[in-house]
């Protein structure tokens, strides 16, 4: 829903007072809502005219090429074409959680979107990615864990799209706890050395080779699992003398820190022009604040008891992980599995866990789950060859009811 929301909010957010608008003007108010788009396409039908300034629309049409609406998610192609729209502008622009309660009437139309393999692999490194796979995570590596409440993370997950409707997931599954080896490497200098050497980078970030490679050096420190454990701690409500940190952590936005550092190296990884400098310039200062926040953490963490935390270390779990199956639609709401296949360590699973596996995919991906939130979601043609994944969409949102009414 929330790239509906950024295009119209550009569309119709940009109306001046007079409420004259013209295709260009919409063109210029869209790129503005987005992160970067090579083209953007648009054209507003409306009579009369000045319905445009109450937000009514006949019809709206936009086809936008090399569009990234957030850092971590760039689209090869997007066309929308809508039904008439009546929306609440004022509303509108304030974006946010009731950006729908703006529609005064159902919003709806038909969407082709174009992914390409390298599109869908930058989308695996976002944080939105990782959060929304751990549930299948748990699922797969639920049977294969000595540990039953352990939870997993993706590393360099990898998507193959196949001829035939075909795609393959390749990765590494690590659990996320913090264990042993790792806490020992924390109160070692080597975390606040890594991150200095990245700060110092930043401030003339000249060299996106060197940057990359401290970038990964950095995310190998498992930050995230440590905040976590020591989180849960201090909720035990432990007697002082078996706390593992006797002082309150540092604040430190995890997610925002990672979603920076997967923007940054997003950036770095374009190809060289004078726009790519200056882009990496910018996340370059987006990201020191992150880095202060940090730093300031691993400094705590130095005076960690390692002994009074040690019962609560988890023991070290990582495998290799490969999916690969057809992808199919039936009725245009459930996205099925076709002919799937899974190998842990190289090794197929039974049929038995390949079942119930599989099962609960196939529940997650049916958009019929979406329209308690007001969004309807039709696919009406999916085709994936080894290039690239094309999709006819239509799509609905429907306004939350007004109680008072």
């Amino acid at each position: 829903m929330e790239i509906f929301i950024i295009l119209l909010s550009g569309l119709l957010g940009g109306l001046a007072p007079s409420g004259f608008i013209v295709d260009s003007v919409a063109q210029g108010a869209i790129r503005s809502n987005l992160q970067a788009a090579d083209v953007v396409a648009v054209r507003v039908d409306n009579t009369p005219s000045y319905q445009l300034i109450g937000g009514k629309a006949d019809r709206v049409r936009i086809a936008l090429r090399g569009v990234q609406p957030t850092p971590l998610l760039r689209i090869d192609t997007l066309e929308l074409e809508t039904d008439p729209i009546d929306v609440d502008l004022e509303q509108l622009r304030q974006g946010g959680r009731e950006a729908l309660a703006a529609f005064r009437q159902p919003f709806q139309g038909g969407v082709r979107l174009v992914l390409t393999e390298e599109d869908l692999n930058q989308a695996l490194q976002s944080p939105a990615f990782a959060a929304r796979s751990r549930g299948i995570l748990q699922r797969i590596a639920g049977n294969f864990s000595s540990d039953p409440n352990a939870q997993f993370q993706l590393i360099d997950p990898k998507i193959d799209l196949l001829e035939g409707n075909r795609l393959r997931l390749d990765t590494q599954v690590r659990s996320m706890g913090l264990t042993a080896t790792d806490l020992e490497q924390f109160l070692t200098p080597l975390p606040q050395r890594t991150l200095n050497q990245l700060q110092q980078s930043l401030q003339t970030p000249n060299n996106p080779q060197t940057l990359q490679t401290q970038i990964a050096q950095f995310q190998q420190l498992k930050l995230e699992s440590l905040q976590t454990l020591l989180l849960e701690l201090q909720q035990l409500d432990l007697p002082p003398e078996q706390q593992p940190l006797t002082q309150p952590l540092p604040p430190l936005d995890f997610p925002t820190l990672q979603t920076r550092l997967s923007a940054l190296q997003q950036s770095l990884q374009k190809p060289d022009s004078p726009q790519k400098q200056e882009e990496i310039r910018q996340r370059a200062v987006e990201l020191q604040p992150s880095l202060a926040e940090a730093e300031q953490f691993l400094i705590a963490v130095q005076k960690i008891n390692p002994d009074n935390a040690e019962p609560f270390l988890s023991e070290p779990q990582q495998f290799s992980l490969s999916l690969e199956s057809g992808i199919a639609v039936d009725s245009g709401s459930n996205v099925q599995l076709v002919d799937p296949q899974i190998s842990v360590d190289g090794e197929p699973i039974p049929p038995f866990f390949l079942q119930g596996i599989t099962g609960g995919i196939g529940d997650a991906l049916d958009l019929r789950r979406l329209e308690t939130s007001g969004v309807t979601l039709r696919l009406l043609q999916l085709e994936i060859d080894d290039r690239e994944m094309e999709a006819a969409i239509f799509v609905r949102l429907m306004p939350p009811t007004n109680p008072a009414q």
